[in-house]
């Protein structure tokens, strides 16, 4: 049996663009890792867009107006069901508002599978100069796969800008 792990947004286009699978397929909570005192650990990774006022803004209280606005319940909720109308199942919208997303159509044992999901979601934290490690791993893997260089050396050659790129933002934010 084929299984994959993905972000939840797959299951709008596996429903819309491969309708000869519907009924075989389904998604549920991750895998989990049995721990040492008998719970599972099922944690996820989390991330996403988000909205920001910049300092320089010229009218500081229409943004913060605005972004409330946004991002409040029915504003999200309304803006969801109108994008699934519009455009069907595969624009379903994966808001980060949860009380938005409860008022979405999904599926009943979906949507109580993403709930459930949604439980361990752990966010990552970022670091100042931390955007080099996805790319540089990247990086790594491909002076591996294509350039021909032992895994050992690619991988130390390419923590070292890592590690170099983070020393340097901390230095420039005054962080230890």
């Amino acid at each position: 049996m084929p299984i994959g792990l993905t972000d939840y947004t797959m299951y709008n286009q596996l429903s819309v663009f491969a309708p000869e699978i519907r009924g075989l397929w389904g998604f549920v909570p991750v895998p989990g890792t049995v721990q040492a005192d008998g719970t599972l650990n099922r944690d996820v990774p989390g991330g996403g867009s988000a909205v920001m006022m910049l300092e320089g803004a010229k009218d500081q209280d229409a943004a913060w107006e605005f972004m409330k606005w946004w991002t409040s319940t029915p504003i999200q909720a309304e803006f969801g069901r109108e994008m699934e109308g519009l455009m069907g199942a595969a624009a379903r919208y994966p808001t980060a508002n949860i009380k938005a997303l409860d008022s979405l159509p999904w599926p009943a044992e979906d949507y109580a599978n993403l709930k459930a999901q949604f439980e361990t979601v752990k966010g990552i934290p970022e670091v100042p100069g931390g955007y080099f490690t996805g790319r540089h791993l990247f990086n790594a893997f491909y002076k591996t796969v294509v350039g021909q260089v032992e895994a050992r050396e690619s991988i130390m050659d390419y923590t070292q800008y890592i590690q170099d790129e983070i020393r340097v933002k901390r230095n420039e934010f005054g962080l230890p």
